[in-house]
């Protein structure tokens, strides 16, 4: 048996979804810019796995150094759907 997907009416299904978390995301890393500009990056990490956990996802190490380190220059992250 083959199954044939529509990609783009499965696309059209999930992004308000995918919106909404990106979203989420983008709220928890405001308020932790906001908490943690200028902190060392070694606190900011455990940080951001949180969100990520508390969201079901996960990070790996070289992406969360990236993040906390803009966290701590005060760059601002934004997440796009």
């Amino acid at each position: 048996m083959k199954i044939k997907i529509n990609e783009k009416e499965l696309a059209k299904l999930v992004q308000p979804a995918l919106k909404d978390i990106a979203k989420q995301y983008d709220r928890d890393f405001a308020s932790l810019s906001r908490s943690h500009k200028g902190k060392p990056v070694e606190e900011i990490k455990p940080r951001i796995k949180s969100i990520f956990k508390k969201h079901g996802g996960s990070i790996d190490d070289k992406e969360l150094t990236e993040y906390a380190q803009k966290i701590s220059e005060g760059t601002q992250i934004k997440f796009h759907a």
